[in-house]
């Protein structure tokens, strides 16, 4: 199932909560809306679903179009679009079992749709393998971890065949840990269902894990659109470069070791440097250049990388990340003097990526 949104506006009173979004997910596949809270990513996956409406065109706005595999769906129902729901605080039934949980929704169709009940208990354990919870049919919601309860509240979706599947914060509930493995897990799940999926989340980890495509919004507008590699390594603005991960801002090209030709004056325009692009040098400390001098503030070790905080003698705080090997060779520790100089910078002029 194919999903075309076409100028999306949406207000709430004097909030606009969309701008002019338009976006084209393909059939089977993953797409993750990623920004901070206030967005707009829940109320673009509202209007998918038809819990929302977009807000009509005006004089010199076109009308918004939302587009199921070519169809327009506007005015169409929820129950008539064929989506599944999963939301972060489960909405299991507290009184029903996991197996009367994911058949609910094939219960309660009309007399003439709805499965035999030998069809429903196939497809109940049919989901409780694929979900990895055979066993538990007869649990109660209560004697589930939050873990397992995500599974069943997915199982449940997934029960009505849908062809959409929107999933709205469904981790954020959970400790690291569990999220971590819930990842991996509807990773996988996709990879076997192809069921188009749209996520919702805050969490820039696990949309770069999950997602074919990440979608990153920001103050109801797409700032950027791509494979994860791509908004990662090549942001095309200076608010998915700070979004996605940590950074270090420069404003001169001086400050960065380059120093400019024939007496120019430095660029217009910021430098965006992420730690692991940044590098510590111990040798020319007492030469004459044009690199960053600074003292190392902080050593954090734990982890594939090792951490590094600087504060520069302009003061400003810089982050750099070490190889283990890399850190070892150097063999400083909090309170040297060092040079501190980029492999890789980026420049943003008038909010645009070059």
């Amino acid at each position: 199932m194919s999903i075309a949104l076409r100028n999306i506006h949406k207000s709430f009173g004097a909030y606009p909560a969309l701008s002019d979004v338009s976006l084209d997910v393909h059939a089977g596949e993953l797409v993750a809306l990623l920004g901070p809270s206030g967005s707009g990513k829940t109320t673009l996956l509202r209007i998918i679903a038809g819990l929302e409406s977009p807000d009509p065109g005006v004089a010199g706005r076109p009308e918004p179009e939302v587009r199921f595999d070519g169809r327009s769906i506007i005015g169409t129902s929820v129950s008539g679009r064929g989506v599944g729901f999963v939301f972060q605080h489960y909405a299991l039934f507290r009184h029903m079992s996991v197996c009367e949980n994911i058949a609910f929704g094939l219960r309660v169709r009309p007399r003439k749709a709805r499965p035999a009940e030998a069809d429903i208990r196939a497809r109940v354990r049919e989901l409780l393998g694929l979900v990895q919870l055979e066993g538990l049919a007869q649990r109660m919601p209560h004697e589930l971890s939050g873990g397992q309860r995500q599974r069943v509240a997915l199982a449940r979706a997934l029960a009505v065949e849908p062809r959409v599947l929107l999933l709205d914060e469904p981790f954020g509930a959970l400790d690291a840990r569990v999220r971590a493995d819930l990842r991996a897990w509807l990773r996988s799940l996709h990879a076997k269902m192809k069921v188009t999926t749209i996520l919702v989340t805050h969490d820039q980890e696990e949309a770069l894990e999950v997602a074919d495509r990440v979608v990153v919004l920001n103050k109801g507008r797409i700032e950027q659109i791509g494979p994860p590699a791509d908004v990662y390594h090549a942001p095309a603005t200076p608010f998915v470069c700070t979004f996605l991960g940590r950074v270090n801002i420069f404003s001169h090209r001086a400050t960065l070791g380059e120093p400019a030709a024939d007496g120019a004056g430095p660029p217009a325009g910021l430098r965006y440097v992420r730690p692991h692009e940044m590098d510590i040098m111990t040798d020319g400390l007492d030469a004459d250049n044009d690199r960053m001098h600074g003292t190392i503030t902080h050593v954090n070790a734990a982890g594939p990388v090792v951490r590094v905080e600087l504060r520069t003698d302009d003061l400003e705080r810089v982050m750099v990340d070490l190889t283990h090997e890399r850190f070892r060779m150097l063999g400083v520790a909090r309170g040297d003097r060092v040079l501190v100089a980029p492999r890789d910078a980026r420049v943003f002029q008038d909010g645009a990526g070059i």
